[in-house]
């Protein structure tokens, strides 16, 4: 009967170091979890910081390309101006020579 007291105690003790053990390594685990998951949420913020900024730069370049395009336009509408009024003044030079002419 000692005896198997004796075991029983040993066994339980054995028992006791395993379930330590188990905890131990979960805990363990479960830092290790959370310093991933911490290091994840910190790139998460930084590629969302990442993404606003180059969504700001973007903005700024397509409103440039906008003023660069409407300066063209422009320009275009006044060379377009300058160019009907040479034509006009051609054909009022053309009409007045060929009445000289005639």
């Amino acid at each position: 009967a000692q005896e198997a007291r004796d075991e029983a105690i040993k066994f339980k003790k054995e028992l006791a170091m395993v379930v330590e053990n188990s905890k131990k390594e979960a805990e363990k685990k479960a830092a290790e979890a959370a310093e991933k998951s911490k290091a994840l949420e910190a790139a998460a913020k930084e590629a969302r910081q990442e993404a606003t900024k180059l969504k700001k730069e973007l903005a700024v370049v397509v409103e440039d390309s906008q003023k660069k395009a409407e300066a063209m336009a422009s320009k275009a509408a006044e060379n377009t101006k300058s160019l009907e009024a040479a034509a006009q003044e051609a054909r009022d030079e053309a009409t007045k020579f060929k009445k000289e002419l005639a």
